[in-house]
């Protein structure tokens, strides 16, 4: 299996990787797997797209463990509000997940005993109870699919009465039959076809099987091998990036124990201009055909002294 990005191009062999990045990314890595397309045709800020992978996993065996999957996922999956600095997606999770994302990272603010989703303080517009109807709506449509939904509590709380997990348990109780009830850290793939395994990453301590009552234990150094650098002070140092992205999927692709390894693409760095977009494409806007930045790696004119897959301009010097 080969996934590529503008960022890296890397062999996969029973990679156990799990990504959580910017949806335009996204949109590049699938598009360019699935339907060959180049980085101009693959990169994409809209609001909508033609592709359609719904039933990806329903090509794989039962037999397959979790572990074994390489997911593409979202980073801050409803953070569609908010302008640059904060918005991390262009497409509305239902779309989301028509693309192929299986794996979502959702941000409650636990706030007068409900959860308002949350990037930051800003609010999304949105509440738990919708992502659940979507990604259930979704898995009734699709049985053979499996979604993991990364829980965490967001921003402050306050004017509460009940626990987070009292909270959650009130949202679950009309989808039960849809929510995987752990019973190990690496289910098989025939467990967990049509259900929601949540990633627990509000518990503060993970348990010695690595699973709670609610989920797998994200926060468990022992299962969990993040990646996850994200806060660029400069485009400059997209090529620090791009390096610990490609040795995350190197040491995943070595790996034959049953670690997940997470594999974070999104960056940030508001103080300093480095927006969610510009670490999807390198670029000055969120257009497609913008203009290239310096990202920390430039070539003389017309040769190739570095990878083809990172983002670069050329200079006739080769600064």
């Amino acid at each position: 299996m080969q996934f590529f990005t503008q960022f890296v191009i890397y062999k996969i062999n029973k990679m156990k990787t799990t990504y959580f990045i910017s949806l335009e990314i996204i949109i590049t890595l699938l598009s360019l797997y699935f339907f060959g397309k180049t980085e101009s045709q693959a990169y994409n800020h809209e609001s909508y797209s033609n592709m359609d992978r719904s039933t990806w996993m329903s090509k794989l065996p039962d037999s397959s463990r979790l572990s074994d999957i390489t997911i593409p996922g979202s980073h801050d999956s409803m953070s569609l509000h908010g302008g640059f600095a904060a918005q991390t997606q262009s497409l509305f999770l239902q779309d989301q997940l028509k693309v192929g994302i299986r794996a979502i990272d959702i941000r409650c603010r636990w706030y007068r005993d409900s959860f308002p989703i949350h990037h930051g303080i800003i609010f999304q517009k949105t509440y738990f109870d919708s992502v659940l109807q979507t990604v259930v709506s979704f898995l009734h449509s699709n049985p053979n699919e499996t979604i993991l939904l990364k829980i965490k509590q967001e921003y402050d709380s306050s004017q509460n009465t009940k626990s987070f997990w009292q909270i959650y348990q009130n949202y679950v109780a009309p989808v039960n039959q849809s929510v995987w009830i752990p019973t190990s850290a690496n289910p098989n793939l025939s467990e967990i076809r049509g259900k929601i395994v949540i990633l627990d990453d509000y518990s503060t301590s993970s348990t010695p099987q690595n699973f709670t009552s609610y989920g797998i234990s994200y926060k468990s150094r022992e299962l969990f091998d993040s990646q996850n650098f994200y806060q660029l002070k400069t485009p400059l140092e997209m090529t620090k990036k791009w390096k610990l992205v490609k040795n995350q999927a190197l040491k995943a692709n070595n790996s034959r124990g049953s670690s997940y390894f997470v594999n974070h693409l999104s960056g940030n760095g508001d103080a300093t201009g480095v927006f969610p977009y510009f670490v999807a494409s390198g670029r000055a806007t969120s257009g497609p055909n913008s203009d290239q930045l310096f990202t920390g790696v430039t070539d003389p004119l017309g040769k190739k002294m570095f990878p083809p897959e990172f983002p670069r301009r050329h200079c006739l010097l080769g600064i």
